[in-house]
């Protein structure tokens, strides 16, 4: 089963400490294509009284398995009394929003690549830019005008394509090695297939509102998906995925 959890940066006097988060009750991971950064939000929810203040949480950190999704500052961190404990809701966009909201000073930046360009005009640690790209010999930064925006013009110059982000806060103007998902295996297709024909009969119903007895069609859709191979269809969406990261290198 897909597992999230999420480890916070926390000011602890002159010292950022990190606190685990496990216990997921939701969360959403969302990435657009050319806009500047990916998106983190999730709920989770701990026992007893919370250790830390929503205000000294810096950043945070995503995962699913053991595979690092987002790595970003933290936007809005809310706690509220839950029962006997309480929950931590997290809203987070990546460290490449830094791009979209810093002006660098209006200037003529000459015989660049993608990196060196950005790098220039914005420091940041947790930013890596694709390597080696095209030396462009004149990028000049318009008064007002952001990091990111001086990267659109690199990108556009130098091949045509606009920047996008990669993983974890990565910059990239190519797309690399594509990959596609492998349904051909006869089992697998034939999975996917009797899942597919399950929600659209069992679950399209439940969406809309259309059934008088919920709990026995929630019950009866989870047995009938089960049936038609849901687990199977899992396991080989989380092996492809896992197969995908080690190729990219994706800790």
């Amino acid at each position: 089963m897909m597992h999230c959890y999420v480890t916070l940066g926390v000011k602890n006097g002159d010292r950022v400490v990190m606190k685990g988060l496990d216990e997921c009750t939701a969360f959403v991971y969302e990435k657009a294509l050319y806009v500047p950064y990916t998106r983190f939000s999730g709920t989770f929810y701990e026992d007893g009284e919370p250790d830390i203040s929503a205000e000294d949480v810096v950043s945070v950190r995503a995962w699913i398995g053991s595979n690092e999704i987002h790595h970003g500052l933290a936007d809005e961190i809310r706690i509220e009394r839950t029962g006997r404990g309480h929950s931590i809701r997290v809203y987070s966009r990546g460290y490449t929003l830094l791009l979209a909201q810093n002006q660098p000073y209006p200037r003529i930046n000459s015989n660049v690549t993608l990196k060196t360009l950005c790098e220039n005009n914005l420091s940041s640690p947790y930013i890596s830019y694709e390597d080696p790209t095209p030396v462009v010999g004149n990028i000049y930064v318009n008064e007002g005008s952001t990091v990111w925006e001086a990267a659109i013009a690199y990108c556009i110059k130098a091949s045509g394509y606009f920047p996008f982000i990669k993983g974890k806060n990565m910059v990239r103007m190519t797309a690399g090695t594509q990959r596609t998902v492998d349904y051909s295996g006869a089992v697998m297709l034939s999975q996917v297939s009797a899942v597919g024909n399950v929600m659209r009969q069992y679950l399209a119903p439940l969406q809309a509102g259309l059934v008088s007895d919920v709990d026995a069609a929630v019950a009866e859709f989870r047995t009938k998906v089960t049936d038609a191979g849901l687990e199977a269809c899992r396991e080989g969406f989380q092996e492809q995925w896992a197969d995908y990261c080690a190729e990219y290198n994706y800790q």
